[in-house]
């Protein structure tokens, strides 16, 4: 049963950390906001007293949890222990669900089951989830051509240590370089090897995920979120069904649809739209109608990421400019990277510029040159994405008994984002980056001029 926040009797909860919105505000016309607290646990091996830390629910490591789960149970809940395959549903769709709370849009719509729970909150993320899913039993049918005397279990393994490694190198060689600029991507040492094996595991690195990043860095991600989906057909010119976002959350109609058809018109569209920028300003969607019921009560994002790092009792911006070795504000007058109207917001918002959020100063920020974020958000990032890769035993480069090898290594080198999606999704042509909307310079190609795993590596 989930926790009310709002009411008599129940804000005082200590679970409870609800939002007041004040009765002049242009959207809401409630005095509460709901808010549950995370989960609280002890701070560092959960061994000795001290500041009050939150659980992560789920991996902190870039190894397909969101395709296997986080627990033993949910990856024996979704894995077909007599293929080695995952579970699928009719379609090569992603199973359903048993907790069943999705909206449905027709009687043959259902809930998803996926790694992640939050796979059914916009149809796009099921798209991202079902991608994997589709790309993880390929592999497995490929490898049982050159291995069939390999067992389901070892097939499953082999597939998903292989899928751990394309997530790994798609989101260091093609998502990290979208973000970050060619110069933190350097400082940080995030940049993949072109060839031979990695020695940079380092185990005094914690790899675990940090509250700053999980509670506010990475949600800058929500600032991307853009108003609408749609199909785009074959013809890459033909939108249709053209979707709010606001009224597809946890409605996965558009990806599932009949017996998933318009998959690849779905992808389509995500492939070749842009996103909104990062900045101050989040889409209506998410500020006025996040998760609205059928009574038009919804929620604001940009409210409960602030509250969410207030909750995880987050250091403002400032601390965190000092953290990284950036200029610290004195005023708002001089706060550094961000411009003069959004430095007037933020007095407006704040008593003193020590008072900023992290996740309220860091998405003012003036993105770096050739990247989406500003410096903090570079620096927090960029120190993130170090952390969990070389503190990352069995990171895809590095060498080991249970690593690949170096041929192995060599092919999984060969593969970008835009061969999965158009293997798994149909999306063909697709341009070569797909982190970026096709362009003279990122024109589309052909699926089969992508280069591809050769399988005979693994006989």
């Amino acid at each position: 049963v989930p926790i009310t926040c709002c009411g008599e009797n129940v804000q005082n909860r200590p679970q409870c950390f609800p939002i007041s919105i004040p009765s002049d505000d242009p959207h809401f016309d409630d005095s509460c906001m709901e808010f549950v607290r995370s989960a609280p646990s002890p701070p560092g091996d959960g061994c000795q007293l001290g500041p009050q830390e939150q659980i992560n629910q789920i991996t902190s490591f870039i190894d397909g949890g969101s395709v296997y789960g986080s627990s033993k149970e949910k990856m024996e809940e979704l894995k077909n222990t007599d293929t080695g395959q995952m579970r699928t549903s009719p379609g090569d769709l992603l199973p359903p669900a048993v907790d069943d709370t999705c909206e449905s849009s027709a009687e043959t719509d259902f809930c998803q089951n996926a790694g992640d729970l939050r796979v059914n909150e916009i149809p796009s993320l099921g798209g991202n989830h079902l991608l994997f899913v589709r790309e993880h039993n390929r592999i497995v049918g490929e490898l049982r051509k050159v291995q069939p005397k390999w067992s389901s279990l070892k097939l499953y393994q082999e597939a998903r240590k292989i899928i751990g490694a394309l997530l790994q190198q798609v989101t260091y060689g093609e998502f990290l370089p979208s973000i970050l600029s060619k110069q933190d991507l350097e400082n940080h040492k995030l940049k993949l090897r072109n060839s031979g094996f990695s020695n940079n595991y380092d185990s005094s690195r914690n790899p675990a995920t940090k509250n700053a990043f999980n509670a506010a860095v990475f949600r800058f991600g929500h600032s991307l979120i853009p108003p609408n989906l749609a199909y785009l057909l074959y013809d890459f010119m033909s939108r249709v069904n053209s979707t709010t976002i606001e009224s597809i959350f946890f409605n996965p109609h558009l990806l599932i649809t009949e017996g998933g058809r318009r998959v690849s018109d779905l992808a389509r569209f995500i492939v070749t739209s842009n996103s909104m920028k990062v900045d101050n300003q989040l889409e209506g969607a998410v500020r006025d109608h996040l998760f609205e019921n059928a009574h038009g009560k919804g929620m604001d994002l940009g409210a409960l990421n602030l509250q969410r790092g207030r909750d995880h009792g987050l250091p403002p911006y400032n601390a965190w400019r000092k953290w990284c070795g950036l200029t610290v504000a004195t005023s708002f007058s001089n706060l550094p990277d961000i411009t003069d109207e959004k430095k007037t917001v933020l007095a407006d918002l704040y008593s003193g510029v020590d008072d900023i959020d992290l996740f309220a100063g860091g998405v003012a920020e003036t993105p770096l040159d050739g990247a989406a974020v500003g410096p903090l958000f570079s620096c927090i990032i960029g120190n993130q994405f170090r952390d969990l890769k070389d503190g990352d035993r069995y990171w895809y480069e590095n060498r080991g008994v249970e690593g690949f090898k170096q041929a192995q290594l060599r092919e999984i080198r060969k593969v970008k984002l835009a061969k999965i999606v158009c293997t798994n999704l149909g999306v063909d042509p697709i341009q070569p980056d797909v982190f970026h909307v096709p362009s003279p310079s990122n024109n589309w190609q052909s699926c089969s001029q992508f280069p591809e795993i050769d399988f005979a590596r693994w006989r």
